[in-house]
């Protein structure tokens, strides 16, 4: 399950949720230094103060560690899920594992250009088009050896699992055919092949582009 806040309200809720703890705590607190007979004044106002500064601190740490930002369009996936954020703005928590992706790559297909032998009338594009994002989340568990900020945030490197788990091989099946022959002479032959390798989350976009040498 994912629970999914706009910011505005998540800020909202936050500030009322501290002003209760706090409120809460000094009461407790002074009724506490009563009881013991403390009249000092300052050092009730001490306590107070230090109660605040706890409660801030908890609050920060409970919102960097349990909730992510996400963004309008973007799309949170779980095991169970995919939940597309519909506010400009969003902070969510859930218990099951996660990948977040990016309105850029809900919008369109990560793709790659790929040179032919012969170039003098363009290359060929090949683009990943995802079909279901569950299973990209095995993969994101896969690429934790790889040490960069996003993965901090969640999203899905589209970029790093194109080269991992789809260059080479289209690589090697564009270097099996005739060399001699334009991209749109490659292309029937090129989709028969492609889609022999495709899976049920995926298949393969193709397109011919003009060298821009």
């Amino acid at each position: 399950m994912v629970f999914l806040f706009p910011s505005w309200l998540f800020i909202v809720l936050g500030v009322f949720l501290v002003a209760i703890l706090c409120g809460l705590f000094s009461f407790f607190v002074s009724k506490w230094l009563k009881k013991k007979e403390v009249k000092d004044k300052r050092f009730e106002n001490i306590a107070a103060f230090v109660i605040v500064i706890i409660v801030i601190v908890s609050a920060w740490f409970v919102k960097e560690n349990m909730f992510v930002t996400a963004f309008e369009g973007s799309m949170i996936v779980t095991e169970e899920k995919e939940v597309e954020v519909n506010y400009s703005s969003a902070e969510f928590f859930t218990f099951s594992d996660f990948i977040i992706i990016d309105y850029l790559f809900t919008q369109m297909n990560y793709g790659e250009e790929f040179e032919i032998g012969n170039t003098e009338v363009g290359n060929v594009r090949v683009a990943v088009e995802i079909n279901d994002y569950k299973p990209l989340l095995q993969y994101m568990k896969e690429y934790e050896d790889v040490d960069f900020d996003r993965f901090g945030q969640h999203y899905f490197p589209f970029d790093l699992y194109f080269e991992r788990e789809h260059r080479g091989i289209i690589r090697d099946i564009i270097q099996q055919q005739d060399q001699n022959n334009s991209c749109e002479q490659l292309m029937p032959t090129l989709e028969q092949e492609l889609e022999k390798i495709e899976e049920e989350y995926f298949e393969y976009e193709i397109a011919c582009t003009k060298d821009r040498g």
